[in-house]
């Protein structure tokens, strides 16, 4: 794990600085995937729930994969494209940790998901699928193991609600 990723004494001040950057405004729901693979790790399903969620929730994709297959997802679904931020590969993960109020981390595959544990020191929920081989820290630390398909937007709703 990355040790930035532990909460800082000044992560209210990171989170709001880093908000502003993004262009999110305070009353908005910043949702957080952090992969290299997006479809493997499940980035599809979260924007199909995405489309369940109130308009005020937002995602945010890090990782180096172009996200042109996952807004035209999107579009085919009307999804306002601007609930989407794709950063492409960052430096600073822990800052965007900040910023979010829930990782999201649906993999179809997943040995083990340090993201995961980088969360939860981040001080953020966590969602994950039972197939993360980390997903016991998660439901440790008080977060969500999903045990089927992801689409549970009523899940999600009342999480992040």
């Amino acid at each position: 794990m990355n040790p930035d990723c532990v909460r800082k004494e000044n992560a209210p001040e990171i989170r709001k600085r880093k908000r502003t950057e993004l262009g999110v405004k305070d009353d908005e729901i910043l949702l957080i995937l952090v992969a290299a693979q997006f479809m493997v790790k499940g980035a599809d399903r979260v924007i199909r729930t995405l489309k369940e969620l109130p308009e005020n929730c937002r995602l945010l994709l890090c990782g180096d994969e172009k996200a042109d297959p996952l807004y035209d997802l999107a579009k085919s679904l009307k999804i306002n494209e601007k609930r989407i931020i794709h950063l492409g590969k960052h430096q600073n993960i822990p800052e965007l940790l900040c910023a979010a109020d829930l990782m999201v981390h649906p993999a179809r595959l997943e040995a083990a998901g340090s993201v995961l544990i980088e969360g939860i020191a981040s001080g953020i929920p966590v969602i994950c699928s039972g197939i993360c081989g980390f997903a016991p820290y998660v439901k440790e630390s008080g977060g969500i193991v999903l045990k089927k398909e992801f689409g549970t937007a009523l899940l999600l709703s009342k999480h992040i609600l």
